[in-house]
């Protein structure tokens, strides 16, 4: 059901990001589409799934920001394809699990603010894989407590008739 709500709610920006460099990350975070909403919560995804404590996934990381995605990563385009520690994973993922998309979607449609509609998705997430998505750090407390990601998937998909 979590990936029912992803597919009828969330928008693939244009282009994929199948190489580590500035200029492949630079297409896609630097889009028109990447800056044509704010107040977003999105997602990094795979090509192919893979594994997971329970099942498997294309979802590498959820996140939002108040402002356009473009705003938000455009200016570290570069950064992540080349530092020491960013340049390998993505490397190791795209390697393994093929180019790289990010999807977006208002806020609005998961929670009353955005750290609240973040913890609603990872907490989905989390009830169908017993872990975070990989490239989300787990140890915040936006992630663990104060939040309200409390809505059981059932009853939005039952409260949400177009899923």
């Amino acid at each position: 059901m979590f990936y029912r709500v992803l597919r009828t709610h969330f928008r693939e920006l244009p282009g994929r990001i199948a190489e580590v460099t500035p200029s492949a990350f630079g297409e896609v975070f630097g889009s028109k589409e990447a800056g044509s909403q704010s107040n977003i919560v999105y997602l990094y995804r795979t090509e192919r799934k893979f594994p997971r404590l329970s099942g498997e996934t294309d979802v590498l990381y959820i996140g939002q920001t108040k402002q356009t995605f473009r705003a938000r990563y455009a200016r570290y385009a570069g950064l992540l394809a080349t530092s020491r520690t960013n340049g390998p994973k993505y490397k190791a993922i795209i390697a393994a699990h093929g180019p790289i998309r990010i999807e977006i979607c208002h806020f609005g449609e998961f929670g009353t603010t955005l750290k609240d509609a973040e913890a609603q998705l990872l907490w989905w997430y989390f009830q169908c894989h017993s872990e975070f998505p990989p490239v989300n750090r787990t140890g915040t407390p936006s992630r663990t407590e104060g939040t309200n990601g409390t809505v059981v998937l059932e009853n939005y998909i039952k409260d949400a008739p177009n899923v």
